[in-house]
């Protein structure tokens, strides 16, 4: 299944989340092709939207390989094979620095506005695509320790070998496609370009 754009993934999501409407969920996106689909599930679930901002953990000598991630609230995920393969002082640093890029992306897309509060209730995670799953095993660990009653991951494409390592943590997935010859989330889509931070503040505004 290939989408259209994240808007076409997103209305195809919400159609597998409506059994949650009951539960009066609280929608949180990864920024930033998160929000998209989140935008169009907010509106047929009748549901509020927040952030889940997480930042991944490039490894030293390759960025762009990723061997963990953290939350801004310093929820830690990592592979802990590529942990004792990359220098300590390193990643206690690199964490702390990706901690607080991950604040600062909070200021620039809510604002001074409280993050909704989360203790009690049923949370959807939500994402565009997932590959290494690491930001939003990140996340999922994080609305844990706020205290969400119920965690779900929601993602219209992930990998599969990722799909274990998140269903093991959250309470469900809900994945519409998890194939085989995953190469990456923009595979699955026609229209894949980059969201910009002005459309993720105007997204946000409108849910």
């Amino acid at each position: 299944m290939v989408f259209k754009d994240r808007q076409e993934a997103g209305h195809a999501l919400s159609k597998a989340l409506a059994n949650f409407v009951d539960e009066n969920p609280i929608l949180l996106a990864l920024p930033r092709g998160g929000v998209p689909i989140a935008n169009v599930v907010s509106g047929v679930l009748n549901a509020p939207v927040d952030l889940a901002i997480a930042r991944k953990i490039g490894h030293p000598q390759q960025p762009e390989y990723a061997i963990g991630a953290v939350s801004e609230d310093g929820v830690v995920a990592i592979n802990e094979r590529e942990r004792e393969a990359v220098p300590p002082l390193w990643l206690e640093q690199e964490i702390q620095r990706q901690i607080e890029v991950a604040r600062e992306y909070r200021i620039k897309y809510w604002g001074v506005r409280q993050r909704l509060p989360i203790h009690g209730r049923t949370v959807i995670l939500l994402d565009d695509g997932i590959a290494t799953g690491y930001t939003m095993l990140a996340a999922v660990r994080s609305v844990r320790s706020q205290g969400a009653q119920r965690v779900i991951v929601a993602a219209p494409v992930a990998a599969p070998q990722t799909r274990e390592k998140l269903c093991n943590e959250a309470d469900e997935c809900v994945f519409l496609q998890t194939p085989e010859d995953f190469r990456a989330v923009g595979y699955y889509y026609r229209d894949f370009l980059p969201v910009g931070d002005e459309e993720v503040s105007r997204l946000l505004a409108l849910a």
